[in-house]
């Protein structure tokens, strides 16, 4: 292992565990001592967790760094893009250490907020700005050559990376994962269990950006899916999003019992659990309809820049034969 990779492994490890250790230590005394808040102190019931603070913290700060250091561009980095990455972490973040979390483990309309965040809004505004640049050029150099460099390089890695990658099975984990946290039993055993709660939200975010990933294609990123049959997935990961909202809209009888027996709000139960239905339906089937529309936008500039590189060829292959003919006259 060379000098640059033993540097970058010695930093890296120590680092994330003990940011894991703290986050899981604060989160849990956080919870431990909390109550249930009335209306008029919700806004003060934030929940410390150092681990959501230093992925996205570093996240924007390594973007920021990697744009700064990026003077010559091959390729434009608009104002928009940067705006989208930082409004998707911002969102990420705030989902994860606002009042919306504490708040999500007493009534199911506010974890179906945090969800539909955390697995589409957010992902879908940081891949928006495209974030593989930025991010690399914001690392130190030692991590770039040690870690990154060999990561990227490893054959193993980037099979794993082209299955995960596969226009079938990334969206089929999209939506299972979807379903499997739907079910009664496993979604009210998250609720209340800490370290499964966890999981369930590193399921939701990991396939989220995986799969939106796959979808909008950031450069310098290019999807082996061409842009007809990402139109398709999004129509059939549609579907089944549709159909477990309705199931639970419509449902008369309460799915979900592990929240709160103190209604906020004067919500019932069944209220509750309609209204956070509706939200994951309709919110994530919006946000799925307007990358379609991106999407769509994105294939035509592309039919648009093949037209015009066609025709710039056909233009050059003319030129040479009229002065391949001006030559032979001459």
């Amino acid at each position: 292992m060379s000098r640059h990779s033993l540097t970058a492994l010695r930093h890296l490890p120590p680092a994330l565990l003990l940011a894991m250790l703290i986050s899981a230590v604060a989160t849990t005394a956080a919870r431990a001592d909390a109550h249930l808040p009335d209306s008029s102190e919700i806004w003060k019931w934030w929940v410390p967790d150092p681990l959501a603070i230093i992925v996205f913290g570093g996240l924007g700060y390594l973007y920021y760094r990697g744009l700064k250091d990026w003077k010559k561009r091959s390729r434009p980095h608009g104002r928009w893009k940067v705006a989208s990455f930082y409004a998707g972490l911002l969102l990420m973040l705030a989902s994860l250490v606002s009042p919306l979390d504490p708040l999500s483990d007493q009534l199911f309309l506010m974890h179906m907020i945090q969800h539909v965040i955390i697995r589409a809004i957010g992902p879908i505004l940081i891949i928006l700005g495209a974030p593989v640049t930025p991010v690399l050029r914001g690392l130190p150099i030692e991590l770039r050559i040690g870690l990154i460099a060999p990561l990227v390089s490893n054959s193993k890695l980037r099979k794993a990376y082209s299955i995960f990658q596969h226009p079938v099975l990334m969206p089929g984990l999209f939506v299972a994962v979807l379903f499997f946290w739907a079910l009664p039993e496993f979604h009210d055993a998250a609720v209340e269990n800490l370290w499964l709660h966890y999981v369930m939200h590193l399921s939701m975010t990991s396939t989220g950006l995986l799969f939106w990933w796959l979808i909008i294609d950031p450069k310098p990123h290019r999807s082996k899916v061409h842009y007809g049959p990402r139109i398709l997935i999004m129509g059939l990961t549609l579907f089944p999003n549709t159909v477990l909202g309705a199931i639970i809209t419509f449902s008369e009888a309460v799915q979900y019992k592990a929240y709160g027996a103190d209604r906020l709000w004067g919500l019932t139960q069944l209220d509750d659990q309609k209204g956070g239905a509706l939200i994951q339906w309709f919110i994530v089937d919006m946000m799925a309809l307007a990358t379609a529309i991106v999407i769509f936008a994105m294939w035509y500039q592309k039919e648009r820049e093949d037209d015009r590189r066609r025709i710039r060829k056909r233009l050059r292959a003319r030129s040479r034969e009229a002065e391949s003919e001006n030559s032979d006259l001459t």
